[in-house]
């Protein structure tokens, strides 16, 4: 089961909405737009500075970036979550950092700790509740996985489903191999 949205607002059955401005939204090969979130612990991360073009940052270790994007009441989140870990252990000792996007409002944030723990998630989880970073990326349906080179570029955007752990180990392995500008 996919979330489908409209250029407007994306239902899903389970109740999760979203406005978007009007973005086209990211491309494979384009530069990922900035992304600065808050996490459970209310800590802002600046996912760009995690991958970034930038040569007078060449000092820093510059990271493969894995953005999934869920929703507590999303039932193909949930089906897809277990999965999820297990296309990461091959890059586990790799320079790939993942975060969980949850979608969730502010007034679901219990559903979202409860899924937490009832899915086993141990990646950082950050918060877009006002779909910022999902409208600049131009997420269009959840689940949705995105994948960010060191440099920033879009790898990958994977639909959960058939063959997700495959598709999501290619996309880090190909970020992986990519030389960093």
């Amino acid at each position: 089961m996919k979330i489908y949205l409209t250029s407007t607002v994306m239902f899903c059955a389970t109740g999760v909405s979203l406005l978007l401005a009007g973005d086209k939204g990211l491309s494979v090969s384009e530069t990922a737009p900035a992304v600065v979130l808050k996490n459970l612990a209310g800590d802002y991360v600046y996912v760009s500075n995690l991958c970034y073009p930038e040569p007078e940052k060449t000092r820093n270790p510059k990271k493969v970036v894995v953005l999934d994007f869920m929703a507590s009441d999303c039932a193909p989140c949930h089906q897809e979550m277990p999965v999820f870990p297990q296309g990461m252990t091959s890059s586990s000792n790799q320079p790939v950092k993942v975060f969980v996007v949850s979608l969730d409002p502010f007034s679901k944030q219990a559903d979202l700790t409860n899924a937490i723990q009832r899915l086993n998630i141990s990646f950082e989880v950050l918060l877009d509740p006002y779909k910022v970073a999902c409208n600049k990326i131009g997420i269009m349906s959840i689940p949705k996985t995105v994948v960010l080179s060191r440099d920033r570029e879009c790898v990958a955007m994977i639909d959960g489903g058939k063959d997700f752990e495959k598709q999501i180990k290619s996309a880090v392995d190909k970020s992986l191999k990519k030389s960093v500008k």
